[in-house]
């Protein structure tokens, strides 16, 4: 059981160090995300409802937005099963 513990604290430890990795590039990276994000904010503002003449609210904007997070995190959670 011991080392079964032991494993596990190597592999958080592992995972901890591969996060401030990562934490460390994405903060020395400038990303536009108006530019690379298909549906970001810029986007979603600029598309046309059918039946009104006018862009999409804010509350579609960020429906559209949560529904792709909760895509990729079942994606994610699918993977590491």
């Amino acid at each position: 059981m011991e080392k079964k513990y032991k494993w596990m604290e190597y592999s958080l430890k592992q995972t901890a160090e591969l996060g401030l990795e990562v934490l460390e590039r994405a903060k020395r990276r400038e990303v536009n995300w108006s530019v690379s994000c298909k549906h970001g904010r810029q986007m979603c503002q600029e598309q046309m409802s059918p039946e009104q003449d006018k862009p999409l609210d804010e509350r579609e904007c960020l429906e559209e937005a949560f529904s792709a997070m909760a895509k990729f995190m079942r994606h994610t959670t699918e993977q590491c099963e």
